[in-house]
């Protein structure tokens, strides 16, 4: 549709296909397009049956329905996937950089792997029907850098301000150690993967280490934000967040199997 066109149109109607627009984003270009005239047809019939009013209500009551049915496309899948990667580093930085969190030695791993997690997920925002691994060589050799470094400078248990036997040896020493390092060396198969002519085979065995390594980092993360409620909410928000999140990245991320990797 051109611009001429568009303000030729009601402004329910613009921003009815403005919607549209958005949610199509990532679909295959003529399947977008199709869709596009299609719905703008629907758009036009439907202001000349209920009105501006009409239009708008319906163009907003459908969004949610429309987000669901998008994250169940497989040509879609990689885009829920780069919002959770961008949630946990959005979080992970957020505790990198709070003084309150966690050491100075950490929180320079952490930094590192919240600034890889977000390149990361801006790449696979570019293109979420593809994935060209070589592209992924920074982010992947911060991400290994960033967890690997966490795992073996995890400070020493009189240095958190917390005592109690469950957060000291359950959680830094088992969840967070184990985690850390799980997916410090999935990340650096990533990357080793990315000088190879067929990858996929190293990089589906290194998804899999990333999600055992997740999983374990969520568990931890969760564990520590509930024990640290009563002690300090800053840490509890930072660690509750980035403990779900990275639950949601699990949810999705087997989903992404179908792309294509070279």
């Amino acid at each position: 549709m051109n611009s001429q066109t568009n303000r030729n149109l009601p402004p329910s109607v613009r921003f009815a296909h403005h919607i549209n627009r958005v949610l199509s984003w990532g679909m295959q270009s003529q399947q977008r397009q199709t869709f596009l005239v299609e719905t703008l047809t629907d758009w036009e019939e439907m202001h000349r049956d209920r009105g501006s009013q009409g239009v708008t209500v319906r163009a907003l009551r459908g969004i949610p329905a429309a987000v669901w049915a998008r994250f169940d496309e497989d040509n879609i899948t990689a885009l829920p996937a780069s919002l959770a990667i961008a949630l946990v580093g959005l979080a992970a930085l957020g505790a990198g950089l709070l003084d309150s969190t966690y050491p100075v030695a950490v929180r320079r791993f952490i930094i590192l792997a919240a600034l890889g997690t977000f390149i990361l997920g801006a790449i696979l925002m570019s293109n979420p029907r593809r994935i060209v691994i070589r592209r992924y060589r920074l982010p992947t050799l911060m991400l290994a850098a960033g967890f690997l470094g966490m795992a073996t400078h995890m400070p020493e248990h009189t240095e958190w301000q917390y005592d109690t036997p469950f957060v000291d040896t359950v959680i830094a020493d088992v969840f967070m150690i184990v985690g850390f390092a799980v997916v410090g060396i999935g990340f650096s198969m990533i990357f080793a993967a990315s000088f190879l002519a067929k990858p996929r085979v190293l990089a589906m065995v290194a998804g899999i280490l990333i999600m055992m390594g997740t999983a374990s980092f969520a568990g931890g993360q969760i564990a520590w934000g509930i024990a640290a409620v009563a002690t300090d909410p800053a840490i509890t928000a930072t660690s509750i967040g980035v403990g779900l999140a990275s639950l949601s990245f699990l949810h999705v991320l087997p989903r992404l199997r179908h792309l294509e990797l070279t």
